[in-house]
């Protein structure tokens, strides 16, 4: 796994470092209001209490080009995704370590059965 420097803390980021996925915005000021990891009534209510209010998954590629363009700007986000990717790929290394262990055992097994 990268060792990599915390940056600040950020609205888009949760108090264990974790991205958040839903933001609620003001689509007319190009602003962040909310964001939350979980889509929950709090953020419905929220919505509905608000004018030109919008939630958007950060992940979905119909995310308007200013909201992926502040997001990319966020030190503290780019951060928390650089280091959710670095587990994956930590997470997938493991797993592959795992497979090619099963696959020189099979291997052998093979071969033992080659030579009779």
């Amino acid at each position: 796994m990268t060792n990599r420097t915390k940056p600040a803390t950020s609205i888009l980021v949760d108090s264990d470092g974790r991205a958040k996925t839903y933001v609620v915005v003001d689509d007319a000021a190009q602003r962040i209001v909310a964001a939350t990891s979980y889509f929950d009534r709090d953020l419905s209510r929220m919505k509905a209490a608000g004018v030109n209010l919008t939630i958007h998954n950060l992940t979905h590629p119909k995310c308007p080009d200013w909201l992926r363009a502040a997001i990319k700007a966020d030190p503290a986000y780019c951060a928390a995704k650089a280091a959710e990717y670095d587990r994956r790929a930590d997470a997938l290394r493991q797993r592959a370590d795992a497979l090619l262990d099963e696959a020189a055992a099979a291997q052998a097994t093979a071969n033992i059965w080659a030579g009779r």
